[in-house]
């Protein structure tokens, strides 16, 4: 993925301190990567909704902009 390799890094804003979120930005792909730091599991809601999300590594659930993480997990998904 282009996003991942070349793009811009940009703080991904959401509301769990346990998880830590950034988004890589190349051209019109936008990819977010999101881990969960804690040994439980954990949601996050991010200020940006999206209308369009497609995993591109992990088993993370992303429901209406709320994500689910399990313990340690990393996801990556190219959200629109």
């Amino acid at each position: 993925n282009a996003a991942l390799a070349q793009g811009n890094y940009v703080n991904a804003i959401n509301n769990n301190n346990k998880v830590f979120s950034f988004y890589r930005i190349y051209k019109n792909t936008k990819v977010l990567v999101a881990v969960n730091l804690s040994n439980e599991t954990q949601s996050a809601s991010f200020e940006n909704q999206y209308s369009k999300f497609k995993s591109l590594y992990g088993k993370a659930v992303f429901n209406q902009n709320e994500l689910k993480l399990s313990p340690y997990q990393l996801a990556v998904f190219e959200v629109r």
